[in-house]
């Protein structure tokens, strides 16, 4: 199950997240793809830009605000333009974090 969007328009002001999740550097990418992966996952976009790569799709979170929701699915992610996203993962894994061998 896959969805992304973009907000619809609201008097919250944007541009102050209430917390940011992760900093990748402009075109960093993840190691290696999850494969088996059967968490629920939001990456939300706070800036810049940011691509989730998903079977068969990719999903570019471009404008502030937009996101991609998945569940049970492999994915890899590139940052394009040093992004600032939030991401959310349901249940959460303590220690979950791609191994020193794949990072080399």
């Amino acid at each position: 199950m896959t969805a992304t969007g973009s907000p619809s328009t609201s008097g919250r002001d944007r541009r102050r997240p209430a917390s940011c999740g992760s900093l990748p550097g402009a075109r960093d990418r993840r190691a290696d793809w999850v494969a088996g992966e059967q968490r629920s996952a939001l990456i939300l976009l706070v800036s810049g830009r940011f691509r989730v790569d998903l079977p068969g799709r990719s999903a570019l979170l471009a404008e502030q605000g937009d996101y991609v929701v998945f569940r049970g699915v492999g994915h890899s992610w590139e940052a394009e333009d040093a992004p600032v996203v939030v991401a959310v993962r349901r249940p959460s894994i303590p220690g979950y974090a791609v191994s020193e061998e794949a990072r080399s």
